[in-house]
């Protein structure tokens, strides 16, 4: 009988043992990670401290829907951390470029249109009037923020389960 109860206690802690990484792996369940949806608060500010946008969102990580610098920052925070990510343009929304200025009919614009606004097109890409004239538009088709630095001060308000398939 007490080689029985040494086995089962034997047996008790290898399984312990072993199952303990499965252990450390739930309590950073709430870690951001590949699929992880995250619901996040941001200040986007630029260099000089020019605050440009204050926001709660949410996204899948992994899947690009944020800035590619920032989401690579993100990884591993946990629900409750805050962190300041400053990023460079081409870690953001990419370098300015001269090319992506276009002469356009003014017919297709919003009447209200005028010299400064930001558009959106049916594809959900921002554009910027920089010239109106009677008959057409000089449109900027980069990024409003493309060609700055930018500093991002984020906190993680909740991480939530794996949202892609598992095989």
């Amino acid at each position: 009988m007490a080689s029985l109860k040494s086995c089962v206690i034997g047996l008790a802690v290898i399984i312990g043992i072993a199952l303990q990484p499965f252990r450390a792996m739930a309590a950073d369940e709430n870690q951001i990670a590949d699929g992880m949806k995250v619901r996040v608060e941001y200040t986007i500010s630029l260099a000089d401290e020019t605050r440009i946008v204050t926001h709660v969102g949410e996204y899948v990580h992994g899947e690009r829907q944020i800035v590619l610098g920032l989401e690579k920052a993100l990884t591993g925070m946990k629900p409750g951390e805050s962190k300041r990510v400053p990023l460079t343009p081409d870690q953001a929304f990419g370098s300015y470029d001269d090319k992506k200025k276009m002469t356009v009919d003014r017919v297709g614009l919003p009447h209200n249109a005028e010299a400064g606004s930001i558009l959106e097109t049916e594809y959900g890409q921002l554009v910027t009037v920089l010239q109106l004239s009677e008959s057409s538009a000089v449109l900027d088709y980069n990024h409003p923020l493309a060609g700055k630095n930018l500093i991002f001060d984020v906190k993680i308000l909740k991480v939530e389960g794996n949202t892609s398939s598992m095989l």
